[in-house]
């Protein structure tokens, strides 16, 4: 009897399947391909499926470990297939890495399709396990002790794991090793495209990167140049908006100086003001007793009767002095130019019309105010 170890991947660096089949002795009558694999590439999987099963010989599979992925098919095609109880056996859905357009990435899927549907095929035929249940246990990617391997057909017999050889033992810790390492890399089954197409897909895609590199470079470019642009633009607009801040500030100046002035007219006013009150106090007392001298001719009678001759006469005097001197202003008040805004603000007493009048006058009551600063200057 011919015995052949299967204890590493399947393609892609490990065993492949010219390399079984040439291992295999043309005369052989008799073979037990042992197995410990975490599977590999379905299309050397399936090669070495169909050899065996096409063999004149008897095959007995027998696994020792890991009959995982792709080994799984090696497994199925035993005329007689053994696992210890320890043993795990898995299936599940092929995958692939793709590079391309939608179409690209459709066809891809469904290539993927076409290779679970030969998978399926194995292990309906081997296991007698519907087509639907079989995708499912794909799918949920189903692992599988000996005796769960035999349950389900998967398995002709189980033997106890105590029989495993030492050696048996040390290839199963081999395996778990390589098989973390396949994980790392992502190189478990159904790989459809080999290493140096993959390499020349990764070529184009460096190539592809670079032109969107230098696309992005020349984008960059745009992006800058139009950020300039606008940066100017944006300057220039502030510097108007500077004028206009300082135009407003120096007119705010100039009217600061005018409320200025206007509030010094209103102090002064103000002490005017009071001058008058009090003069119109003393002018109201005075018009009080003459009040009471009208009424009263007996009070007048005794101020006229208190006062000496020399003062009566000095009254009359004042009395005319201040009729003709009342007379004269009025000859020269009806004689004299009509007064401006300001003179006539001036002229007014204060209340309701005279700020009624600075409201409606304001203006060009402050352009002869100014006027007449610079006439006081000169």
């Amino acid at each position: 009897m011919h015995e052949i170890k299967l204890y590493d991947a399947i393609g892609y660096g490990g065993i492949t399947a010219a390399e079984l089949t040439a291992a295999m002795p043309a005369d052989a009558t008799e073979v037990t391909i042992r197995i410990n694999s975490p599977g590999g590439a379905v299309s050397d999987g399936l090669a070495m499926y169909n050899y065996l099963k096409d063999h004149p010989a008897k095959i007995t599979t027998v696994v020792d470990g890991y009959a995982a992925s792709a080994a799984s098919i090696v497994m199925l095609a035993g005329d007689v297939r053994v696992a210890h109880k320890s043993s795990i056996i898995m299936i599940h859905d092929p995958w692939s890495m793709a590079v391309g357009d939608s179409n690209d990435l459709r066809h891809t899927a469904d290539v993927l399709d076409e290779h679970a549907e030969a998978l399926v095929d194995i292990y309906e035929a081997a296991t007698g396990i519907g087509r639907d249940e079989l995708r499912a246990m794909m799918d949920a990617e189903t692992w599988m002790r000996g005796e769960a391997a035999l349950d389900y057909g998967f398995a002709t017999m189980v033997i106890d794991a105590g029989h495993e050889t030492k050696k048996q033992a040390a290839a199963s810790v081999q395996f778990a090793h390589m098989f973390a390492a396949l994980q790392g890399g992502k190189e478990l089954m159904s790989k459809e495209k080999t290493r140096k197409e993959i390499a020349a897909e990764l070529e184009q895609a460096k190539a592809t990167i670079d032109e969107v590199k230098i696309e992005a470079a020349e984008t960059v470019a745009e992006v800058e140049a139009k950020a300039e642009q606008e940066k100017a633009e944006v300057l220039a607009q502030l510097d108007a908006v500077k004028a206009d801040i300082e135009a407003i500030r120096t007119e705010r100046d100039e009217a600061k100086a005018a409320l200025e002035l206007v509030n010094a007219e209103i102090e002064t006013a103000k002490a005017e003001l009071v001058e008058v009150s009090a003069q119109v106090e003393t002018a109201n007392a005075e018009a009080e007793a003459a009040k009471a001298a009208l009424v009263n001719p007996a009070v007048a009678d005794a101020v006229l009767a208190d006062a000496n001759p020399e003062a009566i006469a000095q009254v009359d005097a004042e009395a005319d002095a201040a009729e003709e001197a009342a007379r004269e202003k009025a000859d020269v008040e009806e004689n004299a130019e009509p007064k401006n805004e300001l003179e006539q603000w001036e002229a007014m007493d204060q209340g309701a019309d005279r700020s009624a009048f600075w409201a409606a006058n304001k203006r060009a009551i402050f352009r002869q105010m100014e006027a007449r600063e610079k006439q006081e200057v000169k």
